[in-house]
């Protein structure tokens, strides 16, 4: 089944754990990347290089400082939305 949608079994693990759980994080995280592609992208590119944060802003074609920017706004965001601080 997970193979049939493009996704190998640990991403299909991943969305599923995201459905089932539910915290004030992962809510607001699971919202974020349905709505955000550059999101998905980066959370993809991160989970294909093993969390190798400079390979992932190659396949990005962005410079890793760009990227680690990137994560810490998102981040923040994600922080603020779900515990308002």
């Amino acid at each position: 089944m997970a193979f049939e949608q493009g996704q190998s079994y640990s991403e299909m693990l991943i969305s599923k754990s995201l459905k089932v759980h539910s915290s004030p994080m992962l809510k607001k995280i699971q919202y974020r990347l349905k709505e955000n592609i550059e999101d998905q992208h980066l959370v993809k590119s991160l989970y294909q290089t093993s969390g190798n944060q400079a390979q992932a802003a190659k396949l990005l074609y962005v410079h890793r400082n760009t990227l680690l920017n990137k994560i810490k706004k998102i981040r923040a965001e994600i922080w603020s939305a779900a515990y308002g601080k």
